[in-house]
C-alpha cells in the first residue's frame, strides 16, 4: 500500500508538472521559441536544470519503490537526471558547429559589400538578404531589422554577439561593434578578419577537428560503457542477488552511478 501511494505521489508530481505549463502556456511556449531560435545559454541552463531537478526527483521515488533502499535511491537517480543535460550539449555543440563553419562566408560577404559601400547597416542587410545558410542569415536579418527599427546599432550588436554560440562569431561581433563606436575602416577590418578565418578554417580542415562528432564519440562510447556494466551484474546470478537484492550491494552501485555521472560531466566539460 506505502508502495502505491508513493507512485501515485510520483505521478501526480508529473501530472502537476504537465498542467502547471499548459496553464501557462504562452510562457511556455515563449521559452521554447528561445530554444529554437535563440539558444540562449543562460536561458537554457536554467531550463535544464530544472527539468534534470523534476526527473532525479521523479527517479529517487519511483527507484525507492523499487529496492527500498534511500540512499541507494538517492546516488543512483543521479544517472537518469544527467540525461537532459547530454541531450543539451549535443544540440548545443551541433549549433555551434554548424555556426562555426559559416562564420568565415560572413566575414567574407561583409568584406565584398563594404567595398561597395563603407557602411555598416548597409552590409549587415546585403548579408541578410544572400543565400547564406541559417543560423547566420537568420542572426544578420534580425539585427538589421532591430536597427531598421529604431534600436541603437550598439545594442542591435550587444544582442547579436548575446545570440551567438560560438566564440568565433562573438569575436567578430565585438571587433565589429569596436569599429562601429570607434568609427573604424570596415574594409580594411573586414579584409583582416577574412585572411583570419580562413586560415583557421584550413587548420580545422587539416586536423579534422569537430566538437561535434568529438561529443558524440565520447558519449556512445560511454553508453557502451554502460551497457557492459548491466550485462556484467545481470549475467551472474550471485552478482545480481548481491548489487540488486543486498544494501551494500546497492549502495555500491550508486556510489558508481555519481562517480559514473561526475566522469560524464567532467569529460564533456574538458
Amino acid at each position: 500500500m506505502r508502495e502505491i501511494n508513493i507512485i501515485n505521489l510520483g505521478l501526480n508530481l508529473l501530472i502537476f508538472y504537465t498542467l502547471y505549463h499548459i496553464r501557462n502556456y504562452s510562457e511556455t511556449k515563449m521559452r521554447l521559441g528561445i530554444l529554437k531560435e535563440n539558444m540562449l545559454k543562460y536561458n537554457i541552463k536554467k531550463i535544464v536544470i530544472s527539468i534534470s531537478g523534476f526527473v532525479y526527483i521523479l527517479f529517487t521515488i519511483l527507484i525507492y519503490t523499487i529496492i527500498k533502499n534511500p540512499l541507494a535511491s538517492i546516488l543512483i537517480s543521479f544517472l537518469p537526471s544527467i540525461i537532459p543535460y547530454i541531450i543539451y550539449d549535443v544540440i548545443y555543440q551541433y549549433n555551434m558547429e554548424k555556426e562555426q563553419k559559416q562564420v568565415t562566408m560572413l566575414v567574407a560577404l561583409l568584406s565584398k559589400w563594404s567595398l561597395v559601400k563603407n557602411d555598416l547597416i548597409f552590409c549587415i542587410k546585403k548579408v541578410g538578404e544572400s543565400d547564406i545558410k541559417n543560423p547566420i542569415r537568420k542572426l544578420m536579418s534580425e539585427t538589421y531589422i532591430r536597427i531598421n527599427s529604431g534600436m541603437s546599432t550598439e545594442k542591435a550588436l550587444h544582442q547579436l554577439e548575446k545570440e551567438a554560440f560560438g566564440d568565433n562569431l562573438k569575436y567578430l561581433v565585438k571587433n565589429i561593434k569596436f569599429s562601429a563606436k570607434k568609427g573604424g575602416n570596415l574594409v580594411t577590418l573586414f579584409k583582416n578578419a577574412e585572411e583570419q578565418y580562413f586560415k583557421i578554417d584550413e587548420e580545422l580542415f587539416k586536423r579534422k577537428i569537430s566538437s561535434y562528432r568529438d561529443q558524440i564519440t565520447i558519449y556512445v562510447v560511454m553508453v557502451f560503457v554502460l551497457l557492459i556494466g548491466v550485462w556484467f551484474i545481470s549475467r551472474d546470478s550471485s552478482v545480481y542477488m548481491f548489487y540488486l537484492q543486498t544494501s551494500l550491494g546497492q549502495n555500491l552501485i550508486g556510489v558508481f552511478c555519481v562517480m559514473y555521472c561526475l566522469g560524464v560531466v567532467l569529460t564533456v566539460k574538458k
